[in-house]
Protein backbone atom coordinates (compact mmCIF):
# COMPACT_ATOMS: atom_id res chain seq x y z
CA UNK A 1 0.00 0.00 0.00
CA UNK A 2 2.71 2.34 0.84
CA UNK A 3 5.15 1.64 -2.49
CA UNK A 4 2.89 3.48 -4.58
CA UNK A 5 2.06 6.41 -2.54
CA UNK A 6 5.34 7.02 -2.23
CA UNK A 7 6.76 6.66 -5.54
CA UNK A 8 3.82 9.15 -6.40
CA UNK A 9 4.44 11.73 -3.48
CA UNK A 10 7.74 10.77 -1.61
CA UNK A 11 9.47 10.48 1.76
CA UNK A 12 8.86 13.66 2.58
CA UNK A 13 5.39 14.48 1.84
CA UNK A 14 4.07 11.24 3.35
CA UNK A 15 6.19 12.16 6.20
CA UNK A 16 4.57 15.34 6.34
CA UNK A 17 0.76 14.25 5.96
CA UNK A 18 1.66 10.84 8.67
CA UNK A 19 2.57 13.66 11.25
CA UNK A 20 0.03 15.73 10.77
CA UNK A 21 -2.73 12.52 11.16
CA UNK A 22 -0.86 11.48 14.38
CA UNK A 23 -1.15 14.72 15.60
CA UNK A 24 -4.75 15.95 14.78
CA UNK A 25 -5.77 12.09 16.29
CA UNK A 26 -4.18 12.57 20.03
CA UNK A 27 -5.71 15.66 19.73
CA UNK A 28 -8.73 14.45 19.16
CA UNK A 29 -8.54 11.64 21.41
CA UNK A 30 -8.33 14.44 24.14
CA UNK A 31 -11.98 15.77 23.72
CA UNK A 32 -13.63 12.34 23.05
CA UNK A 33 -15.49 10.11 25.61
CA UNK A 34 -16.47 7.67 24.15
CA UNK A 35 -15.05 4.02 23.93
CA UNK A 36 -16.28 3.82 19.99
CA UNK A 37 -15.43 7.30 19.13
CA UNK A 38 -11.82 6.76 20.65
CA UNK A 39 -11.26 3.60 18.65
CA UNK A 40 -12.26 4.95 15.43
CA UNK A 41 -9.68 8.04 16.68
CA UNK A 42 -7.17 5.90 16.38
CA UNK A 43 -7.47 5.32 12.76
CA UNK A 44 -5.42 8.24 11.50
CA UNK A 45 -2.89 7.66 14.22
CA UNK A 46 -2.40 4.22 12.91
CA UNK A 47 -2.32 5.53 9.42
CA UNK A 48 -0.30 8.11 9.72
CA UNK A 49 2.25 5.69 11.99
CA UNK A 50 2.02 3.60 9.09
CA UNK A 51 3.13 6.52 6.84
CA UNK A 52 5.90 7.92 8.65
CA UNK A 53 7.79 5.21 10.10
CA UNK A 54 8.90 3.68 6.51
CA UNK A 55 9.71 7.52 5.35
CA UNK A 56 11.71 8.05 8.60
CA UNK A 57 13.71 4.71 7.52
CA UNK A 58 13.78 5.47 4.27
CA UNK A 59 15.12 9.15 4.43
CA UNK A 60 18.03 7.78 7.03
CA UNK A 61 19.30 5.79 4.34
CA UNK A 62 19.81 9.08 2.30
CA UNK A 63 21.78 10.38 4.61
CA UNK A 64 24.34 7.89 5.62
CA UNK A 65 26.78 6.37 2.38
CA UNK A 66 26.35 2.88 1.57
CA UNK A 67 29.09 1.84 4.28
CA UNK A 68 27.16 3.46 7.32
CA UNK A 69 23.75 2.76 6.27
CA UNK A 70 23.09 -0.42 8.60
CA UNK A 71 24.87 1.55 11.44
CA UNK A 72 22.47 4.88 10.88
CA UNK A 73 19.27 2.12 10.83
CA UNK A 74 20.59 1.21 13.68
CA UNK A 75 20.99 3.98 15.54
CA UNK A 76 17.57 4.81 14.54
CA UNK A 77 16.53 1.31 15.94
CA UNK A 78 17.94 2.27 19.21
CA UNK A 79 16.42 5.85 19.60
CA UNK A 80 12.93 4.46 18.51
CA UNK A 81 13.31 1.47 21.19
CA UNK A 82 14.27 4.30 23.37
CA UNK A 83 11.19 6.14 22.62
CA UNK A 84 9.05 3.28 23.80
CA UNK A 85 10.53 3.10 26.99
CA UNK A 86 10.28 6.69 27.58
CA UNK A 87 6.68 7.02 26.44
CA UNK A 88 5.01 4.95 28.72
CA UNK A 89 7.24 6.28 31.46
CA UNK A 90 6.21 9.70 30.41
CA UNK A 91 2.73 8.91 29.83
CA UNK A 92 2.14 7.47 33.41
CA UNK A 93 3.45 10.17 34.90
CA UNK A 94 0.52 12.83 32.69
CA UNK A 95 -1.91 10.21 34.08
CA UNK A 96 -1.12 10.83 37.52
CA UNK A 97 -0.45 14.84 37.25
CA UNK A 98 -2.94 15.78 35.38
CA UNK A 99 -5.35 12.70 34.50
CA UNK A 100 -6.05 10.24 31.46
CA UNK A 101 -7.25 12.82 29.09
CA UNK A 102 -3.76 14.45 29.34
CA UNK A 103 -1.77 11.39 28.01
CA UNK A 104 -3.28 12.03 24.67
CA UNK A 105 -3.09 15.86 25.13
CA UNK A 106 0.58 15.97 26.22
CA UNK A 107 1.24 13.69 22.86
CA UNK A 108 -0.55 16.44 20.79
CA UNK A 109 1.61 19.27 22.29
CA UNK A 110 4.40 16.91 21.64
CA UNK A 111 3.84 16.20 18.22
CA UNK A 112 3.05 19.92 17.41
CA UNK A 113 5.88 20.63 17.62
CA UNK A 114 7.30 17.77 15.83
CA UNK A 115 4.98 18.77 13.03
CA UNK A 116 6.88 22.03 12.83
CA UNK A 117 10.24 20.60 12.95
CA UNK A 118 8.89 18.17 9.64
CA UNK A 119 7.72 21.24 8.17
CA UNK A 120 11.63 22.76 8.69
CA UNK A 121 13.61 19.54 7.71
CA UNK A 122 10.99 19.18 4.48
CA UNK A 123 12.55 21.48 3.07
CA UNK A 124 16.11 20.48 3.45
CA UNK A 125 18.48 19.42 0.71
CA UNK A 126 18.24 15.94 0.87
CA UNK A 127 21.60 13.73 -0.93
CA UNK A 128 20.32 12.09 -4.01
CA UNK A 129 20.32 8.11 -3.96
CA UNK A 130 22.12 7.58 -7.50
CA UNK A 131 21.40 4.60 -9.69
CA UNK A 132 25.25 4.47 -9.97
CA UNK A 133 25.58 4.99 -6.58
CA UNK A 134 23.51 2.03 -5.72
CA UNK A 135 25.32 -0.11 -8.30
CA UNK A 136 28.43 0.77 -6.89
CA UNK A 137 27.35 -0.13 -3.69
CA UNK A 138 26.01 -3.53 -5.40
CA UNK A 139 29.17 -4.22 -7.13
CA UNK A 140 31.16 -3.57 -3.87
CA UNK A 141 29.24 -6.24 -1.86
CA UNK A 142 29.49 -8.85 -4.61
CA UNK A 143 33.41 -8.36 -4.93
CA UNK A 144 33.66 -8.71 -0.90
CA UNK A 145 31.24 -11.77 -1.22
CA UNK A 146 33.82 -13.45 -3.49
CA UNK A 147 37.08 -12.55 -1.54
CA UNK A 148 37.86 -9.86 -3.95
CA UNK A 149 37.27 -11.39 -7.60
CA UNK A 150 34.91 -9.26 -9.49
CA UNK A 151 32.01 -10.90 -11.03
Amino acid sequence: LLRPLLTRYGERRLLTVGTIAQTLAMAGLTIFRSPVIVGIGMMPFAFGRSMTDPSLQALTTRFAGPQERGEALGIFSAMQSLGFIIGPVWGGAVFEWLGPRWVYGADAILMAGVVILTLVLARMALPELSVQAAAGSIQHRATEATDGEPI
